[in-house]
């Protein structure tokens, strides 16, 4: 029957293949069953071939929506992944200007040192600092 054919073509095929199933004994038992096997839609016999065009483009358009997700679902994955590194790379960057401003404080605050060459080795450290 229809459902066997069903399940036939699901386990046959890796691609993802829509089915309409048609049939002339339809129940709800029959429909649910059928989406439960991976049935899109279920229409019943004679076939309203404006209905079945109907369907096909509600599975078309649902087919697209799903595309569209999961391109920006990846979108989305690329994006998170470049600001994680951005991220990183800004604390790394922080981290390295926090060393320096520390070694600035720490020799301008050197009293053993005349004010001077103080402020010299100050600026000399200021003038290292690189900043993307």
């Amino acid at each position: 029957d229809g459902i066997d054919v069903l399940e036939a073509a699901m386990e046959k095929h890796d691609v993802r293949t829509e089915v309409i199933l048609i049939t002339a004994f339809a129940s709800v038992e029959n429909a649910v069953k059928a989406m439960r096997k991976g049935a899109a839609d279920y229409l019943q016999k004679p076939i309203n071939h404006d209905e079945l065009m109907l369907r096909l483009d509600k599975i078309s358009s649902m087919k697209a929506l799903l595309k569209n997700a999961n391109d920006l679902r990846e979108a989305m994955d690329v994006t998170e992944h470049n600001a994680a590194a951005t991220i990183q790379n800004l604390e790394m960057e922080i981290s390295g200007v926090n060393s320096t401003i520390s070694d600035i404080k720490t020799i301008l605050s050197d009293t053993s040192i005349d004010a001077e060459k103080r402020s010299e080795l100050a600026l000399l450290l200021i003038a290292k600092l690189h900043f993307s």
